[in-house]
């Protein structure tokens, strides 16, 4: 989970913003309860948003160095035994139903499972990642860089995905529209 943002259009930090009374980072590492690692990469105290999950803590170098800094983070966090990654921002409205769908989808012989806006755009940060794949594109510098960059040259399989299941919220009027409160 992607949690380290500073949330400068919302006010307030995103992973704490609540969907059905339980913060949208709760949402997030739900949806991924059933991995055998949950990384969250963002500040420790949200460890209180997440209690009860088996969450694992990681902060990006340096801090607010942007996604693609994160996922480093998150990729330097996971042990060897881990096979594939999920990607997921914390502000996401249904991170379950995008998972449910990179489930229904096959590998063959892609390294990412990348969702597909309603334009055709590839969403990064919501893909899946074969872990290895991963460590290779975190090799090299990540600060300031973008997640696009950072992760476009993968063989990648693109998946279709309903528009709803890349909802995101980046500032109040988008919260608000979704059901999301502030804390």
């Amino acid at each position: 989970m992607i949690a380290g943002g500073l949330s400068r259009r919302m006010g307030a930090d995103k992973a704490t913003l609540l969907l059905d009374g339980r913060p949208l980072l709760w949402h997030a590492v739900r949806a991924c309860a059933g991995s055998r690692a949950v990384v969250v990469v963002g500040p420790a105290r949200f460890a209180a948003l997440v209690e009860g999950f088996d969450a694992h803590f990681a902060r990006e170098d340096p801090p607010g160095g942007g996604p693609a800094a994160g996922i480093a983070a998150g990729v330097a966090a996971l042990g060897e035994d881990t096979e594939t990654v999920q990607l997921l921002p914390c502000d996401l409205v249904d991170p379950a139903g995008l998972v449910r769908r990179l489930d229904e989808t096959a590998w063959s012989e892609a390294q990412a499972l990348v969702p597909v806006d309603e334009q055709g755009w590839p969403q990064f940060l919501y893909g899946r990642y074969r872990l290895a794949a991963l460590r290779d594109a975190v090799a090299g510098p990540v600060r300031d860089v973008s997640v696009r960059r950072l992760l476009r040259d993968l063989p990648r399989r693109e998946v279709e995905v309903p528009t709803g299941l890349l909802r995101d919220v980046d500032d109040p009027g988008q919260a608000a529209e979704a059901g999301i409160t502030l804390p």
